[in-house]
């Protein structure tokens, strides 16, 4: 396997942004979901979730990406990095914690296709991250559960294509940065263009009280819409174009 790293990108305060690709021989995979590895590499809840997982593209997609995280928490806080364990509470939301069983710092993943984004936060403040391969999107799917009638009008506006990707990461990643809550569902999470570019969200009433950063990232060569405001250019491999969003929490 051949797992390519790029970052540390700045995207928000004390929040690094990191993208790795990774590749695999067709007749190699088997290696890289065997027992003993997921053991030498997850905490109990995740084991529990991997083992769960039927497809084998599921089992490798989430297996590299706790391989990512381990090098990416190594290159953020050298030796003691590698002593650091990746979790997930009762909910499934992921957590570094200490040998002694206490979070160290905040965390967010994310993969689509063969590609993985990792967020680390140093600060008190949770993070949240989504990002997408540019790839055929189910517009009409995408519209019953997640999109308002204003989105819709921006969507058509913009370019559907395009367009539906922004809405979607903006809403998975402030939905990520409240902790992934189960009272609120994506349709609830309605995103905005304002004039000068800049994309903005509105909450749900049970998060009135809730501020949230958001900073948004795509690799060179992906189309986008040109009001989406977008912020951080990332480095990838030739071939790869994605889009993904970054949101902090950061209470009033």
């Amino acid at each position: 396997m051949t797992i390519q790293l790029s970052g540390p990108f700045d995207v928000l305060t004390d929040c690094h942004l990191w993208i790795a690709s990774y590749s695999t021989a067709h007749d190699a995979g088997e290696e890289y979901h065997s027992e003993d590895l997921a053991i030498s590499l997850f905490g109990q809840q995740d084991l529990t979730r991997w083992r769960r997982f039927r497809p084998v593209e599921k089992k490798l997609q989430f297996l590299v990406s706790r391989m990512v995280v381990g090098m990416v928490l190594e290159k953020e806080f050298g030796p003691i990095g590698s002593t650091f364990t990746l979790d997930s509470d009762s909910r499934g939301r992921p957590k570094i914690v200490t040998a002694t069983g206490e979070e160290f710092c905040r965390i967010s993943l994310a993969h689509s296709g063969t590609v993985i984004a990792v967020v680390v936060s140093r600060s008190a403040f949770s993070v949240g991250v989504d990002v997408e391969v540019d790839q055929p999107l189910h517009i009409d799917a995408l519209r019953k559960v997640a999109v308002s009638q204003a989105e819709m009008r921006w969507l058509g506006c913009l370019g559907e294509k395009s367009a539906a990707l922004v809405v979607w990461v903006v809403k998975e990643a402030v939905w990520k940065s409240l902790g992934g809550p189960e009272e609120v569902t994506a349709a609830e999470i309605v995103v905005e263009c304002q004039a000068n570019g800049f994309i903005s969200y509105i909450l749900h009433p049970s998060f009135a009280s809730v501020g949230i950063q958001l900073a948004t990232f795509s690799s060179r060569g992906f189309l986008l819409p040109s009001s989406a405001g977008l912020t951080t250019e990332v480095s990838l491999p030739a071939g790869i174009s994605l889009l993904g969003c970054v949101a902090q929490y950061v209470p009033h």
